[in-house]
């Protein structure tokens, strides 16, 4: 490979002339210059990455660690963050955590080693973590989505999901649809975003004079087969004390639930009524169509690269907070009860 030792040597100039047309960091004249990018080419000179950020200090990298590369959710978001890195000259060095600490740690570490230019967090499992793995990189900008903590003396930008409004939302929709016994399939409880859409659920049963029936909680784990599970569970309720409908808090679990229902001959929503949380791309294409809560995903890829990008460019910028406002997207999965709920 090339070097600006091999262009400066054929040209007959100095490396530093070479460096400072192909960096355009001072004058050099026009025929000089169109002459050392001319042999630039004719010998394939490719500039190091490596060596352009040691001298700049900035490697033009991204690193974006985030829960779990199975999730679909995920999988869109992280195409909204490629985007507008992209734009911006960036690339991306993507980890994932499976909500495991010590895979957090050693992930965050590696990306360190990296020299990413600044980090994207999403999971809200992080919240629970001690800090002081995030404290010894304060100098190193960063965005967190969904985690809802102070990292001493760094100044962290956050989005926030708000899913206590958009955990209300649904329940509030099922109850208008005449439904009075409402049950929902939680995540972990150690994460802040499950805790955030059972406080939206209890609120809008506790609003409506409708009492929360613990035998109508169920716990999965955010992915499809903890939602067939969780569907065996529902089947050991005496089948006069099953609820009406269930408010789900995302799409693959309610993808799981919904197959173990078909498979053990229920219709939905005749049989049971079903609403989901995140609104990927697959939701629409179920029989019958889920109805579910939209999370603006491609927004919030965009927006939190932007933040990071004013962060990078500007260290000392006042900390923002955005909340994101979750919507209803209405299809097929809930039926209109009447008011006495049957």
């Amino acid at each position: 490979m090339a070097t600006i030792k091999d262009i400066a040597k054929k040209a007959g100039v100095s490396i530093s002339t070479v460096s400072h047309v192909l960096n355009k960091t001072r004058f050099v004249s026009e025929s000089l210059s169109n002459k050392v990018k001319k042999i630039a080419i004719e010998l394939n000179y490719s500039p190091s990455a490596i060596a352009r950020s040691l001298k700049k200090n900035e490697t033009k990298t991204i690193g974006v660690i985030f829960d779990r590369n199975t999730n679909p959710y995920f999988a869109e978001l992280l195409s909204a963050v490629d985007k507008r890195a992209y734009e911006n000259g960036y690339s991306i060095i993507i980890s994932n955590f499976e909500s495991e600490h010590k895979r957090f740690e050693f992930n965050l570490n590696t990306l360190m080693q990296k020299k990413v230019d600044g980090l994207l967090l999403f999971g809200s499992e992080i919240n629970s973590y001690p800090l002081s793995c995030l404290e010894q990189y304060s100098k190193t900008p960063m965005v967190f989505m969904d985690i809802d903590i102070s990292v001493k003396n760094h100044l962290v930008d956050q989005i926030l999901s708000n899913s206590v409004y958009g955990a209300y939302k649904a329940t509030d929709y099922l109850i208008a649809c005449g439904h009075k016994q409402i049950g929902c399939i939680s995540g972990n409880m150690s994460s802040k975003v499950n805790r955030d859409r059972f406080k939206g659920y209890q609120k809008a049963l506790e609003k409506a004079g409708l009492m929360v029936n613990k035998n109508y909680i169920f716990e999965g784990n955010f992915d499809c087969r903890s939602g067939q599970d969780c569907f065996e569970k529902y089947m050991r309720l005496p089948r006069n004390k099953r609820p009406t409908a269930l408010f789900i808090f995302n799409d693959l679990m309610a993808m799981g639930f919904m197959n173990k229902a078909y498979s053990n001959g229920f219709t939905i929503p005749d049989d049971i009524s079903i609403i989901g949380y995140d609104n990927i791309e697959y939701s629409e294409f179920l029989n019958p169509a889920l109805t579910t809560i939209h999370q603006p995903k491609y927004e919030l890829g965009i927006q939190s690269v932007d933040l990071l990008m004013q962060r990078i460019k500007d260290p000392k910028l006042e900390t923002q907070v955005f909340q994101l406002k979750p919507d209803l997207i209405k299809r097929n999965s809930v039926s209109l009860l009447d008011q006495k709920g049957r």
